[in-house]
């Protein structure tokens, strides 16, 4: 609307100019013309939808969501220590860089200062302050990958180099291919555990990659968001150009806080800070706290999340072991990316595959296609292992169904 009254141009027509892929601040008539940082950050704003989250809640009538890549979620109630006169407090704006007190734990954790942390309002977020910073230029994003980590990019402005973590190399990265894909990229961002397959880059790989990245002087954003699922160390030790991020929202079944957090260089982690408060100065203080008290006790959350995915993991790695259409690379996180064939290898259209289980068999997984990885599914095993063992025969039939061959034949 402010371009519109200042240059005198109709509000479709600004619209429309904005939005063209090859406008520029020359196109803009008039004094904000000479504005060009605000045209710029204008033009860069693209919109763009999140498919996967439209796909996830594009069934609501199914029975078997085999989609979710999270624990069950949890109640205050069930929290160790928790006392509702703990949260009998004043519900002001808090702390704008964060509860201190929580920064602290989290400082503790990883062995660093509460100078290295930066409290967000989700992973999402965080994954978004920290690409802001590297935009408009060249960001690397693994693939297969979660949808946001570079649409946000494309949404910022910034070209998108795609690193391969092929599904025949067990989504290992070539470290050949790294050094030529990194090559004059500001960014990367990287998954561990990956995600969708919920594999682990082990620690001498994760060495490589930060190494070659710190020869290409590019940043290293590890996504640690299913990282708790298995032992496997933080990425923050990897080096001095690695920066964090994670939530309670996986492993600790704790989505609906809205909370997470960035561990990271002092030098980036103050940008951050700088560009957050912009957005949204202040995280909740009912979140903060909770999440204060869930790392505290943290030991609790470990324990309960190993109790709910041991059975699981069993059951994902028999239903594989016995479907002739299905092979993965084992996973340790709560998700499988496994891909599904005819009986002559060929991958199947997994778009279509989604939508008749979830129409015909009222199963929701979710398509590669998501990922960037046609011919295989991701199948979230985190739910109750009684639902779970229900929702495999539910997709077995389905599978069955879909090649049309009886059960056991394709």
């Amino acid at each position: 609307l402010s371009f519109r009254d200042e240059t005198g141009m109709s509000l479709r027509s600004t619209i429309q100019l904005l939005h063209h892929p090859t406008a520029s601040p020359s196109d803009f008539p008039g004094p904000t013309a000479k504005d060009k940082s605000t045209i710029l950050l204008a033009l860069r704003m693209k919109p763009a939808d999140f498919d996967l989250l439209n796909w996830l809640n594009g069934y609501p009538g199914i029975t078997h969501n085999l989609g979710s890549s999270s624990l069950p979620f949890l109640r205050l109630t069930d929290f160790p220590g928790f006392d509702p006169e703990e949260f009998d407090f004043n519900l002001d704006c808090g702390t704008d860089m964060g509860d201190p007190e929580l920064k602290e734990e989290i400082a503790k954790l990883y062995s660093v200062e509460s100078e290295n942390v930066a409290i967000t309002s989700s992973a999402s977020e965080g994954n978004l302050l920290v690409e802001a910073l590297y935009s408009p230029r060249t960001i690397a994003v693994e693939t297969p990958s979660y949808e946001p980590l570079w649409k946000v990019a494309n949404v910022l402005g910034s070209k998108v180099i795609l690193v391969p973590r092929p599904y025949e190399d067990g989504f290992e990265f070539s470290p050949e291919e790294l050094k030529e894909r990194v090559r004059g990229t500001s960014l990367i961002v990287l998954t561990n555990l990956h995600n969708p397959s919920g594999t682990t880059l082990r620690a001498s790989a994760l060495k490589e990659i930060v190494e070659i990245c710190e020869d290409a002087d590019t940043t290293v954003l590890v996504d640690e968001i299913f990282r708790r699922f298995s032992d496997v160390p933080s990425a923050i030790d990897s080096g001095e150009n690695v920066v964090i991020n994670s939530s309670p929202s996986k492993f600790f079944g704790g989505c609906g806080l809205r909370i997470g957090y960035l561990v990271g260089p002092s030098r980036l982690i103050k940008e951050v800070d700088r560009l957050k408060i912009l957005l949204s100065p202040n995280c909740s203080v009912i979140s903060q706290r909770a999440y204060l008290l869930m790392m505290r006790n943290l030991d609790w959350f470990i324990g309960r999340g190993r109790e709910i995915m041991e059975p699981n993991l069993r059951k994902i790695k028999e239903w594989i072991s016995q479907r002739a259409d299905a092979e993965w690379v084992p996973s340790e996180a709560n998700i499988a990316f496994p891909r599904i064939t005819n009986q002559n290898g060929e991958k199947a259209d997994t778009m279509a595959l989604g939508r008749f289980l979830a129409e015909r068999h009222k199963v929701l997984i979710t398509p590669g296609e998501y990922f960037g990885m046609t011919g295989h599914i991701r199948i979230g095993y985190g739910i109750p292992c009684e639902k779970l063992e229900q929702a495999l025969e539910a997709l077995s039939n389905g599978l069955d169904g879909w090649w049309g061959g009886k059960k056991g034949i394709y």
